[in-house]
Order: C-alpha cells, then structure tokens, then sequence
C-alpha cells in the first residue's frame, strides 16, 4: 500500500504485509474469520530531514525503513486475529 500525499501528490510511505492467511467459517449459528500476518514493514518515502517537495527531485528519495523486519529474522507470524459474529 502506498501512502500519496493529496496536496503535492509525493508518496510519503509504503506498508507492505506479506504471508497473510485468512479463513472464514460459516456456521448456522455463527460466523469466525480467524487469520494472521507474518510479516510487516513501514518504509518512510520523505526522505526526512531533507524533505523533497518536487515531484522532479524524487530520485533523490532514499527509502528508510521505520518499521518491520528486513528480512534477515524471518517470522512465522506477527499478528493474529479471530472474529465471530452471530
């Protein structure tokens, strides 16, 4: 997923999940969506501090990752989650 910013339309961060299960089961008396994620990362696309407000200047982006695993610890899961509504 990428993140624009509407004013200047610069990307400002790109998300990316990978290894996502979801399952969802239906009963008569209820329904369960259960799942997980395996791994996540937020990569910061401002180049901060040297912000870069021109779209012709994005070359000079350098993409900093804030958040995640970059691949060196791989992960099973990071996340897990399950639901039932009736």
């Amino acid at each position: 997923m990428l993140l624009i910013n509407k004013k200047t339309s610069q990307p400002i961060a790109r998300l990316a999940m990978d290894n996502i299960a979801v399952k969802l089961s239906s009963y008569y008396y209820e329904s369960v969506t259960e799942g997980s994620v395996g791994d996540m990362s937020i990569t910061d696309l401002t180049n901060y501090p040297q912000t870069v407000y021109e779209e012709g200047n994005m070359t000079a982006v350098v993409p900093r990752m804030v958040w995640g695993n970059t691949g060196l610890l791989p992960s099973e899961q990071i996340l897990q989650f399950r639901k039932t509504s009736l």
